[in-house]
């Protein structure tokens, strides 16, 4: 699913949600084949490819992946901070941004993430944008299992964690995001005892340090084009993962989870 089209008949990229029926044939701007326009009451006006055609444009898009950047697209046009915005955009020639705007003069890539990617692809796609000069935020949909004492991030989210020092931003409305950092989990190990070979044995009774488990700490919704800035990252690396020299758009914000840490 995508939303945006190229119109055959004058080569206008145009927007679902403008677009009429009868106004085709319309085209992926990924791929040159013809698109479907999706309009209805309840689902997100969109294109989709005619099956059983498929096309990396708009992959694995869910309707709240199209609500997120249509909404985050919508609240920076509207912005004057915002310069110039563009919905679906190339960059470069690997990649296309959800949302691609011009905020107080600099250049940023908004990424609503898909669960389907990888930590790799994000990685890839990262440092492309890196190479082309644009700096990248990377949005996640709102995830109810935030609301709880305890969190199992997934790959990618551990990723973004670690390349964006110990944040990851999850959309709320408009341009507004809301930051959380994953903090140590502990679990607390039940006394028991047994008997080996006769001897009777204790264990238990202490708190250990969880491997799956993080603690959701919340910070302060954050609006980008006010509360971000541009920041170009060195390379780093952990025994498990590795971020690459990136250009990322970080928020400003003190970090909440430690009056030490500095950002």
């Amino acid at each position: 699913m995508s939303l945006t089209a190229i119109r055959s008949t004058d080569q206008i990229k145009v927007e679902a949600r403008q677009a009429q029926k009868d106004g085709g044939p319309y085209r992926c701007p990924g791929c040159g084949e013809g698109l479907t326009l999706k309009k209805g009451r309840v689902v997100t006006h969109h294109f989709a490819h005619r099956p059983p055609l498929t096309c990396a444009w708009g992959l694995g898009e869910s309707a709240e992946h199209l609500e997120a950047k249509m909404a985050i697209h919508d609240a920076l046009r509207a912005d004057p901070a915002v310069t110039e915005v563009r919905l679906e955009a190339p960059v470069g020639d690997v990649a296309v941004a959800d949302v691609l705007a011009r905020i107080r003069g600099q250049w940023v890539a908004i990424e609503v993430q898909r669960s389907d990617l990888t930590a790799e692809q994000v990685a890839r796609r990262t440092a492309n944008c890196h190479a082309l000069g644009v700096h990248v935020l990377w949005v996640a949909l709102a995830c109810p299992g935030l609301a709880g004492d305890r969190y199992s991030p997934r790959t990618w989210e551990k990723w973004l964690h670690f390349a964006c020092y110990g944040r990851v931003y999850y959309w709320s409305h408009g341009q507004v995001v809301v930051p959380y950092h994953f903090d140590e989990h502990t679990l607390y190990v039940e006394p028991r005892h047994w008997f080996d070979r006769g001897d009777l044995r204790y264990g238990g009774g202490y708190e250990r340090r969880s491997s799956r488990w993080r603690t959701p700490l919340q910070g302060r919704p954050a609006v980008i084009s006010s509360h971000f800035q541009a920041r170009r990252c060195p390379a780093r690396r952990t025994k498990t993962m590795a971020v690459p020299a990136c250009s990322l758009y970080i928020d400003r914000h003190p970090a909440w989870w430690t009056a030490a840490a500095t950002v």
